[in-house]
């Protein structure tokens, strides 16, 4: 006997784990800076959400859309109005920054190397 799962099957498949996945981390680390309020640098507070889940590696994207869900939910919260304005924003501001130079740098060296292959077509 044998199984077949097109490929159709198999993309939404992960989407759907994937998107739950995310769900999930959003809200665990929704429930941590609740509980917790961290006032700490960027970098450890991204350790913090890091630990939350030790099992699966946690990408950069998940870290920032977390931070940004967490921040979004508790602005709209009356007991989280100050530590949202006070440290939350800027943690956030800083992971929107440092996406944005990751991004830059990766464009910058991605160009750099199509210019080095034109180069060696010539």
């Amino acid at each position: 006997m044998s199984i077949s799962i097109s490929n159709n099957q198999l993309e939404a498949n992960l989407k759907h784990h994937n998107t739950e996945d995310n769900n999930n981390f959003n809200e665990l680390v929704l429930a941590y800076i609740k509980n917790n309020q961290p006032d700490g640098e960027l970098v450890q507070l991204l350790n913090e959400m890091r630990d939350l889940s030790p099992e699966v590696p946690v990408t950069m994207q998940k870290l920032s859309s977390a931070l940004l869900y967490s921040d979004t939910t508790l602005r709209s919260d009356p007991d989280y109005i100050n530590y949202t304005s006070d440290v939350l924003d800027q943690r956030t501001n800083q992971m929107l920054g440092l996406n944005m130079l990751t991004n830059i740098m990766l464009n910058n060296i991605s160009h750099y190397y199509d210019e080095d292959k034109n180069q060696d077509l010539l």
